[in-house]
């Protein structure tokens, strides 16, 4: 069982797909919440990424992950 202080620690890959377009976009990360967090406020993250460019392209809610 994982608990409640290491979900937001949890690491791996994961799939965005975008659902406008159906693309799917792969990444990894050390820190899952974080990165889902940055990537819905766009801060602090790389804008030349594919992933950033469809998000503020289409926006965070047509997303799911």
């Amino acid at each position: 069982m994982i608990k409640d202080d290491q979900k937001s620690k949890l690491s791996g890959v994961y799939i965005l797909t975008c659902l406008v377009n159906s693309k799917i976009y792969f990444g990894k990360t050390n820190n899952f919440n974080d990165r889902a967090r940055r990537y819905r406020c766009l801060k602090k993250s790389n804008k030349k990424s594919k992933i950033i460019r469809a998000i503020q392209k289409y926006g965070w809610d047509n997303f799911r992950m």
